[in-house]
Order: structure tokens, then sequence, then C-alpha cells
């Protein structure tokens, strides 16, 4: 069983990971992209999606996160969203390509690894590298390319003889293809292309509203966390060290509620809030974590001056992790998951050295600078 996302589940982007032990679940919150439907397969554990550009039906073939390893895979992606009601009209890109070595497929990995093909389904014939063409996308010069990318059921919607449904062909990216060898046009099957993307979790997460939320000290909050799959979850809210937050007035003074849902309600928040927390999601295949920042500022505008979270301050160690933040490193320099935002006086410009300024103003007790 699929399930079928409305419109306001439009897009995925990865950014970066902020959840613990395990790579980030991508993200379905984009004005780029459109969603039709996302599944789990509890045998893998990971969430698929079926998504392509707005306005380009020919989803990029590098925006494809989904890689196949065993036959199983691969009938339940045919079952899952090439059987139903006009589903067998879609032609699905998949993560593959042989674009380093002609020949030589693999899949390609966001740490910059290739792991070479353990399993294939091509269409007999496939793959022929025959519908290369020459791109002339100004201002660049004229350049061949090759079908150097990996897509799903274009044979049987090409409607050729001996398709099989969901076999594999290669393809040029894009869908732009001349059969003749020459000038690259559009696939006339241009609104059939997909592409599958695949999180390493049971679920999708829907948007990013949580991350660096920041509001004012004594005021109320929500994090949300709003999760896309198939499969039943249920939620824990845990503190940043790790220990289970039970609704009511905190140690702190804060009160919270709402710990065992997707959306922990905070009041009276202190400075100690200024952290981050951990949501536990539970599934039946599956137990991970996301951690949810929380950014605490003063009355003036500017956050507090533990920069790096670790409930210390004042302190020259968050004077070393926003500067390493804001010469593109790591918080502290070493974990690039705790810091606060380097908008630390929150005009929305960043990075920006007035924020530099404004952090070194308020740690010498002076006022917030914007």
């Amino acid at each position: 069983m699929h399930r079928s996302i409305n419109s306001a589940l439009v897009g995925l982007c990865i950014v970066p990971c902020i959840a613990r032990a395990q790579q980030c679940p991508p993200n379905l919150a984009s004005d780029d992209y459109t969603i039709a439907e996302v599944a789990t397969n509890r045998a893998t554990c990971h969430a698929y999606a079926l998504r392509r550009r707005i306005e380009n039906y020919q989803v990029a073939w590098n925006h494809a996160t989904c890689k196949v390893e065993t036959a199983a895979e691969h009938q339940w992606l045919v079952d899952t969203f090439l059987s139903g009601p006009g589903e067998h009209q879609r032609i699905l890109w998949l993560n593959g390509n042989d674009r380093a070595v002609e020949g030589q497929w693999v899949w390609w990995q966001y740490d910059g690894t290739f792991t070479p093909f353990a399993f294939t389904a091509w269409q007999a014939g496939e793959p022929s590298n025959e519908g290369g063409c020459v791109m002339t996308d100004f201002p660049n010069p004229p350049h061949p390319i090759d079908e150097d990318y990996l897509a799903m059921n274009w044979h049987w919607v090409k409607g050729l003889p001996g398709a099989v449904l969901g076999a594999w062909a290669d393809l040029p990216p894009y869908g732009r293809r001349a059969e003749n060898g020459g000038d690259c046009i559009n696939d006339p099957l241009e609104p059939n292309y997909w592409s599958i993307i695949e999180s390493d979790r049971s679920y999708f997460v829907d948007g990013w509203s949580f991350y660096n939320q920041s509001i004012v000290l004594g005021a109320s909050a929500e994090l949300e966390v709003t999760l896309v799959g198939t499969v039943p979850l249920t939620y824990r809210w845990k503190t940043k060290d790790g220990a289970a937050i039970v609704d009511g007035v905190q140690a702190s003074g804060a009160v919270m509620t709402g710990a065992t849902t997707n959306t922990l309600s905070l009041q009276n928040v202190t400075v100690a809030e200024n952290t981050h927390f951990f949501l536990e999601v539970t599934s039946p295949c599956d137990v991970t974590e996301i951690l949810v920042p929380l950014s605490v500022r003063t009355q003036d505008g500017c956050n507090f001056i533990d920069f790096n979270r670790d409930g210390l301050y004042p302190d020259t160690a968050d004077i070393d992790s926003l500067m390493c933040v804001f010469a593109g490193g790591v918080c502290g320099c070493e974990e690039p998951t705790w810091c606060d935002s380097i908008d630390f006086n929150n005009d929305g410009l960043f990075p920006d050295t007035l924020d530099i300024d404004a952090f070194l103003s308020v740690f010498s007790g002076g006022p917030c600078l914007r």
C-alpha cells in the first residue's frame, strides 16, 4: 500500500545532517518539486518517494537517490510504483550511472563514494549507449552526452517489442535524446519522468520548520516535526543528554507538554532551553532520533552567548566555536551539530561581521548590535 501526498508536500532537498547515529532522512519541503506518492518498504525499513520538478517533468538524473541492490527491492518498486492504475506509464530515474567509466555501472553515494552494481534488471539489449546526442545549451559550446544514467520502465512506456515492466535502460541526463545522434531534443515522454528518492529510514521529514527556531526568553514555543511514511510511528522527546522528557514543570522552571507526540510545547522558556532536543521515533522496523535545536534570545534581539550550547557561559570556547563556524568550519572545530546560528543578532544577514561584533559586545557585558 502506498500513500498519496497532498499539494502541501512539494519537493525534496538534502540538508546538513542534524540526526544522531544515522544519516538524515531527506526533507520533503521545497517549492521546486512535487511529490506524487510515498511508501515504506518494511523489508528494508526505507521510505521511498516519487518526485519531479514542477516546471520540468524531466527530473534531473542526479536528484534520484534510490539504489536497488536485490531482486526483492526491484520487485517491490515495480509492485509499489508501477503496478497501479495508470502507473505503468511512469519512467523512474534511479541513482545508478556509468559516467566515470563507460560500462562500469555504480551507485553514487552522498559521501562521494561509489558502489558497483551487485544486482541488475536490464531490459534485453541494454545498456546500449545508443541514444546519445549533442547538447547545444547556450552559452556552453556544443558537447556530446551519452546514455550514462539509469531509469526504469523506459522500454515499456515506449511500447517497444519485448518490453518488461520496470526493466532498466541507460538514458542521457534529463531525458534528452536524439535517436540519430544529432542535436539533443526533449523526450516527448517528458510528462512520464519521475525520480525515486530513498530515505535511509522508514519515513521522510516534511519540512524543517523546527530548524534553528529562535524565541525570546520567557516566551512559548512549539517544536513540531512532521514525518511522512506508511508505517505507524510513536514518539518520545528527550533532552540533549538523552533523558526522557515528562510533561509538566521542568527543573529549569519551563513547562513542557506533548512529550510523546511529534510536537513538544514549551512555556516560560529559560536559558536552560537554549539547547537542542532529540525526538526519538519508533516504527515497526527501526528506532531513530532527530536532533531539534532551539535558540533562546534576549529581549534586545541577540542570542545567548552559549554559542556551542554546552551550558557553560561566558566561556572563551564559545568564541572559538563562533569563529570556526563563521569561517566555514564545524562547531568548536569538532562537532557540527551543536552550535547556535551564526546570525547571532537575528537580523537575517549572515555570514556578517556584525554578528561577530554583536557577540563580542554581549560577551563583554555590552548591548546587542544590530
